[in-house]
């Protein structure tokens, strides 16, 4: 199992470097994760992909890192501490993300 993480400047090529190294994982058979931050950039690794492969087929995923947390870390082993589902991350008024007026889910 390969796992990558790539930093790097705005304009280096990181988003056409992950869509191409998803591409040739997803044509060798493999199952890819890309996770980001913004949901600008999931629409562009979207956009990215549907034009060379026609659409994002299912064995190649992309998440925001909230919809992450959520899916992968929280909810699989929330039983364990909770009873009912954790519907979703709220963030309280320190938060220097937040935006006014925008729920994160």
């Amino acid at each position: 199992m390969l796992r990558n993480l790539v930093l790097a400047s705005a304009g280096s090529g990181k988003t056409e470097r992950i869509v191409s190294d998803a591409i040739e994982r997803y044509r060798q058979g493999q199952t890819v994760l890309i996770i980001t931050y913004t949901e600008n950039n999931q629409t562009e690794l979207e956009q990215r992909i549907s034009t060379v492969l026609g659409a994002v087929p299912n064995r190649i995923r992309i998440k925001g890192w909230f919809t992450f947390l959520l899916e992968d870390l929280i909810r699989p082993y929330q039983q364990v501490f909770f009873e009912t589902r954790i519907e979703n991350i709220n963030f309280n008024s320190n938060n220097p993300h937040q935006i006014p007026g925008r729920k994160f889910m």
